[in-house]
């Protein structure tokens, strides 16, 4: 690997404010995870069942808006800032399309929620607990969409702060009306797991108005488009949105794949009842902490690489890309061992139902075991990223999760009678075959660019 001091510390300081805005959506979820375990087992487990029905289209707009950074990257890194107005407006119109089609899907399993869980013998009682809540989930969308658009265009720009800011403050909203709103506070009636959802929906509006601030108020070299609203040129706007799909699709499809494995392993779980889906909920919410954590430095490298591929310094594209490999997989090993060492503990935080707690803490074990292999894959798709290669990964993360991890899980936990670890078993091998292959992906393409 050819690792310098000065890309260690440039990936580190590019991903540092991407990791503390991902953590505190983490800690908004977090903090859903918590107050509603304590609150009620049902409604931990309502909590998890919407959270599972509506990652894949979240995923999808999250993957499709991503689209933006590379474009906007590389357009940075050659110096061209002239366009970056148009490229804003384009990336805005695909991220409203997007949204419009996630909403309307969701709204259709909302609608047909209760005839889908009857055949196939779900709880009724958990979905009629996660009802209002998927609706405020759902409504909270459009004021995401704004904010999602600024972000991806103003890292792309290697300006990370103002959107981490937004999540940060935006988030903490969220974790304190939670409290209010789960449990009643003065002239506030307590609402259960309704009110975690009417405070994620304000959380997400909060974001949204810093995102409509600096995008209004600041000039373009800090990340704003203050007098550059004008810029319209209708064959560029709509070249620049055919890049950005090219782009985003591929990915948005990639991170789907990978959402829907998770939410399919929830719902193979789900058929073993609430205890086990709430044990799911408490480990798979540790386990997203370490993985936005990777996530962000994978994001850091997209920034960096695309910007390095710009200016055509082939050399510190290289040094930059091994360097985020060697601080995601260096800190998913600490991760690993804390997982393993704090097990039994962890659960305590979420539940104190001690059917619930065993149960989590065996899972707790295996996601510790993942952690390497996770960062791998997290961080070797974020390179990739940087590079505009985001097809072959998706064919990948099909291969990993669906034809090997779900299947395999499935097999283990319904037919092998393992019960939920069956699962996480096999996302562990489907999560080693993707971070392998898109390793060796990034090995063959580094040569590639540089022969462009």
């Amino acid at each position: 690997m050819a690792i310098t001091k000065d890309q260690l510390k440039k990936v580190t300081l590019v991903s540092l404010p991407i990791i503390a805005g991902q953590l505190s959506h983490m800690l908004a979820s977090f903090a859903d995870r918590v107050m509603l375990g304590q609150y009620s087992t049902l409604s931990l487990a309502s909590f998890g069942l919407v959270n599972n029905i509506h990652a894949p289209a979240l995923m999808i707009f999250i993957g499709v808006a991503m689209g933006i950074t590379p474009v906007v990257g590389r357009m940075n890194g050659s110096g061209d800032l002239t366009k970056l107005p148009i490229v804003y407006q384009s990336g805005l119109k695909v991220t409203i399309s997007m949204m419009l089609l996630c909403v309307a899907a969701m709204l259709a399993i909302y609608f047909w929620l209760e005839e889908i869980a009857s055949t196939m013998n779900y709880d009724l009682t958990v979905i009629n607990e996660s009802k209002t809540y998927f609706l405020f989930v759902i409504a909270s969308f459009l004021p995401y969409t704004l904010f999602l658009t600024t972000k991806q265009f103003q890292e792309g720009m290697g300006l990370v702060r103002p959107m981490m800011f937004a999540s940060i403050v935006g988030n903490a909203v969220n974790i304190v009306l939670n409290y209010i709103f789960i449990y009643g506070y003065g002239i506030i009636p307590e609402m259960g797991t309704d009110g975690a959802g009417l405070a994620t929906f304000i959380g997400r509006v909060v974001m949204m108005a810093g995102a409509l601030y600096t995008i209004t108020i600041y000039p373009l070299e800090r990340g704003g488009l203050r007098g550059n609203w004008k810029q319209k040129i209708i064959g560029q706007n709509q070249s620049y949105a055919y890049r950005i799909l090219k782009i985003g699709g591929p990915i948005g499809f990639q991170f789907a794949m990978e959402a829907g494995a998770f939410a399919a392993g929830a719902f193979i779980i789900f058929n073993l009842g609430k205890v086990p889906l709430a044990a799911h909920e408490i480990a798979i919410g540790l386990a997203a902490f370490t993985f936005m954590t990777a996530s962000g430095i994978g994001q850091g490298a997209t920034v960096i690489v695309s910007n390095m591929i710009g200016a055509r310094d082939f050399k510190k594209m290289r040094n930059a890309a091994d360097s985020s490999f060697i601080i995601a997989i260096g800190f998913m090993c600490i991760t690993a061992i804390f997982f393993i060492i704090a097990r039994e503990w962890l659960p305590l935080i979420f539940n104190t139902d001690p059917e619930v707690i065993k149960m989590a803490s065996s899972l707790i074990l295996i996601a510790g075991l993942f952690q390497i292999v996770d960062g791998l894959q997290l961080n070797a798709m974020g390179v990739l990223r940087g590079m505009e290669d985001v097809k072959f990964p998706s064919y990948v993360t099909v291969l990993g999760y669906w034809i090997l991890a779900i299947p395999l899980g499935y097999t283990m936990t319904i037919h092998w009678g393992i019960g939920p670890a069956g699962v996480w078993y096999g996302y562990l091998i489907g999560l080693a075959v993707v971070g392998i292959i898109l390793y060796l992906r990034y090995q063959n393409m580094r040569f590639k660019i540089i022969q462009l």
